[in-house]
């Protein structure tokens, strides 16, 4: 185990592809960054790129590791989830198996086997009967592969399995089983039990007699571990993951693997300890990133001390493709949540603002060193420093690119954790419902077979004594299995005879009306059961719910007698689930704002943590993902409430037999999980003020070349339109701090500001020509002029910076009229270029003798 974290990181930041891909652009421009710093010092430029050059780095360095911290969490969530569902799932299922024991063992049919036995007075045929019995129960139960009575001496009576050779054992599990004080006994190693195995998982359970408690046997649970575990594994790890799911016991040795030729049965592993949420180990001479989860336990029941384990090897921990899972989603609202600071931090959120303010200084230095150099008559320098001073731009402008793209991937990464998050988690809450209810469908068909129950509605008439019988047994049932509000008795006409809640015993008498009651009439076989509509019933006080219900039979199986029916307690039971699956912190608190939801075929909320949701009414959020079909999931962004939204969605797919292919119930149920991403208003605000940015790069690469012939040009940008003055007028470009507003200021006069030792007027260009720049003052720029014959030294409020090309003046429309219709315009002329993208660029020439004549204030301005 590789306990230095430090070093860990280190040598997973190796295996990121996508990182390291960055780091070989970044290398290979720091390089350049040495050349132009050299350079610029020996050329004249004017310019120090030194701090450019460590601001840019320390950026770059500052998302690097953001970015690799938010891949390893990208691959530590996905096997924390896998852990946790190994675990959770198996301690949910075990759960079932604890009521399973208790109730069977109490069986009419298999407590008169025991007392003829122990009379000496059975034959074949009962033998052959209750060997009938346990193969009912299994095909109801199908997670067992064997059921086995043995009397008290450990001496084998009946198992359904022939050919489990075993006529005695001499288990412990045997005397636990008569003796304990808790309500079943659970095992899990070698047992003289099914010699052909290894571990196994039994449960069991003395069997009594039901007037003087006496034992008279043990019977025993074989649960089909392999087979779970795989259908578990096979359902959880996709075959192109490399990832890898364990069940570790208490001794952390492996007994049950996704891939056992990578980790094999009894191996003993290395696991994360309490607080901490990932180790780096070896295993087989090969690195793995490993995570261990415990389980919280299930209504009190902790299961066998196992852990789920998942891990994955290094060198394929950090494959992902971010386009290929976000591909799906608008690019609108992608955009819009990965501004988000509900998800991220102002630190992360800070980083291009921080690299466009870089650029942003860097522009303006490269401008003003060429507007420095056309003053210079050094002509052969000039060239070659203008050069340059375009090259030092044009790196900025790469450096800033790959920043922008890493923290692009960067956002990515974080918003598809959280896409798949809430698809995962939806499938989690899609497999434990259908999980749970598949236990419903067993439970109604079993108890349907009941001797008692059978024999007693098959009679015209009921005593009271029977009648008792029967609510006494529906109570022992309902006191084991909690998960029901009611269980019912009714006859062929459907009228109730026995509740076991005493809070329903005004229905008995009455006749069931929904459909579910007679459809319990057309049932053929033992094997087959029906199920409520998702509605309001009387059995469960007026609420939607689902009712099993299952037709008994008379003794002799050649009539319908009546039917049980077993009313799920809806509420309760799906809310806990949805609890369960609901997303939360890391300290474990549920997120704010979230929720989860179960909805139907017919876009009918089925449950719902959401406060207000309506249990029946309809669910019009993203109806898409609500109409998957069986077995599919998808993720996307949703607005709702005012609020963005990831949402998650899988539609169930069933467990074992339950709702399959050769199951005649089908219920299209789709578990939705929805996470915030922030707020609309909130993000909007944040775009805005971003907007409010200038421009922190040149919008074209023109390709004019300086000659005799031609002028020198310094342009900026006012909202979007694209301007100009000749670059003699330009004395250089300066941030607008210190602007100080006068009374007398209005109209495009922003005010003054102390330039050197002078004070000079300062004009607001986008309020003369009633262009909206959605600019703040802070972020634009403030361009200072040369004095002419008719005004003073003065400057102008601009949004950016634009490039400084080479005109022909012949090139030049005269055009005094750009922007009015009178002599006012501070235009002087008109012309068009050719960007390298080939497209015609528009600029507008103005002149410092012309925006003075413009506004031509009479002020007097003092220091």
């Amino acid at each position: 185990m590789i306990t230095n974290k430090e070093k860990a990181m280190k040598r997973m930041t190796a295996n990121m592809a996508d990182i390291n891909h960055h780091k070989n652009d970044i290398f290979q421009l720091q390089s350049v960054w040495d050349n132009l710093a050299l350079l610029a010092q020996l050329s004249e430029t004017g310019i120090d790129i030194s701090q450019t050059r460590e601001n840019f780095g320390q950026v770059t360095q500052s998302v690097m590791d953001h970015l690799s911290i938010e891949m390893l969490n990208k691959a530590v969530w996905s096997l924390e989830s896998k852990a946790y569902v190994i675990i959770n799932l198996v301690v949910r299922n075990l759960f079932e198996r604890t009521a399973d024991i208790g109730f069977f063992a109490t069986d009419d049919d298999i407590r008169q086997f025991l007392i003829r036995y122990h009379q000496l007075t059975t034959t074949e045929k009962d033998t052959d009967h209750l060997q009938l019995r346990f193969s009912e129960y299994v095909k109801k139960y199908s997670v067992y592969h064997n059921v086995i009575l043995l009397d008290p001496d450990g001496k084998l009576l009946v198992q359904l399995d022939e050919s489990n050779q075993v006529v005695r054992s001499n288990d412990p599990l045997i005397k636990e089983a008569i003796t304990t004080d808790e309500a079943y006994v659970e095992i899990f190693r070698k047992t003289d039990l099914l010699p052909k195995h290894q571990d196994c998982l039994v449960y069991a359970y003395r069997v009594t007699h039901p007037e003087t408690h006496k034992v008279l046997g043990v019977l025993c649970l074989c649960f089909k571990f392999e087979d779970e575990m795989r259908r578990l594994f096979k359902n959880l790890i996709s075959k192109e993951e490399w990832a890898i799911g364990v069940m570790l016991d208490a001794n952390k040795q492996v007994i049950a693997s996704s891939d056992e030729h990578q980790i094999p049965l009894g191996a003993t592993l290395e696991t994360t300890v309490s607080g901490v949420n990932w180790v780096l180990t070896r295993f087989a001479g090969r690195e793995y990133i490993a995570v261990s989860r415990k389980t919280k336990g299930y209504q009190g029941y902790a299961g066998p001390n196992w852990t789920g384990h998942a891990m994955i090897p290094m060198e394929y921990a950090f494959e992902t493709d971010h386009l290929a899972t976000l591909e799906e989603i608008d690019p609108k609202l992608l955009r819009k949540v990965m501004r988000s600071p509900l998800i991220f931090s102002q630190q992360l959120l800070n980083i291009p603002k921080n690299a466009a303010i870089i650029q942003s200084k860097l522009n303006q230095s490269v401008w003003n060193g060429n507007i420095w150099q056309n003053n210079d008559k050094k002509q052969d320098q000039n060239k070659f420093s203008k050069s340059l001073l375009w090259e030092i731009s044009n790196t900025g402008l790469k450096t800033q690119k790959i920043i922008r793209k890493t923290v692009d991937e960067l956002y990515q990464t974080v918003v598809s954790i959280m896409l798949e998050n809430s698809k995962f988690q939806a499938y989690l809450a899609a497999d434990i419902m259908d999980r749970n209810l598949y236990e419903r469908a067993n439970d109604c068909r079993w108890w349907a077979l009941t001797q008692a129950f059978r024999e007693i509605l098959s009679k015209n008439e009921r005593s009271s004594k029977e009648l008792n019988t029967l609510r006494d047994i529906l109570q022992y049932i309902n006191s084991l299995y909690t998960v029901y509000e009611n269980l019912v008795i009714f006859d062929r006409q459907g009228k109730i005879i026995s509740v076991s809640n005493v809070n329903y015993k005004d229905c008995i008498g009455t006749i069931i009306e929904q459909d579910w009651a007679a459809r319990v009439r057309t049932l053929n076989k033992t094997q087959e059961y029906v199920v409520s509509k998702f509605e309001p019933s009387p059995l469960y006080k007026g609420k939607h719910t689902y009712i099993y219900a299952a037709a008994i039979r008379s003794p002799d199986n050649f009539t319908i007698v009546g039917g049980i029916g077993i009313v799920f307690d809806s509420e309760p039971q799906f809310n806990s689930i949805l609890n369960d699956v609901s997303p939360r912190t890391n300290n474990g608190d549920l997120i704010d704002n979230s929720f989860t939801a179960f909805v139907d075929g017919d876009l009918t909320i089925v449950a719902s943590t959401k406060q207000g949701a309506i249990i029946g009414s309809k669910f019009f959020i993203l109806p898409s993902l609500g109409n998957l079909s069986k077995g599919s999931q998808a993720f996307d962004i949703a607005v709702y409430q005012d609020c963005y939204y990831a949402v998650g969605a899988y539609s169930s797919s069933g467990y074992r037999e339950y709702k399959s292919e050769q199951d005649a119930y089908q219920n299209k149920i789709t578990a939705m999980i929805f996470i915030p991403l922030g707020d609309v208003k909130v993000i909007d605000a944040l775009i805005d003020e971003d907007n409010q940015s200038q421009h922190n790069e040149f919008k074209t690469n023109l390709n004019n070349k300086n000659t005799a012939d031609t002028v020198e040009f310094a342009t900026f940008y006012v909202g979007e339109d694209w301007l100009g003055l000749p670059s003699t007028d330009v004395i250089e470009a300066i941030e607008p701090h210190g602007i100080r507003k006068l009374p007398q200021s209005k109209g495009a006069f922003e005010g003054v500001i102390k330039y050197h030792e002078e004070v000079i007027p300062i004009f607001n260009l986008s309020k003369a020509l009633n262009i909206n720049l959605n600019i703040a003052n802070k972020n634009q720029q403030i361009i200072v002029l040369n004095a002419t014959n008719e005004s003073p030294k003065f400057g102008i409020l601009v949004g950016a910076l634009g490039e400084i090309p080479s005109i022909d003046p012949n090139k030049i429309e005269a055009h005094a009229n750009i922007f009015t219709s009178n002599n006012s315009s501070i235009a002087t002329g008109i012309t068009s270029m050719q960007s390298s993208e080939h497209k015609k660029i528009i600029l507008t020439i103005v002149s410092a003798e012309s925006i003075w004549a413009k506004f031509n204030p009479k002020l007097e301005v003092a220091a």
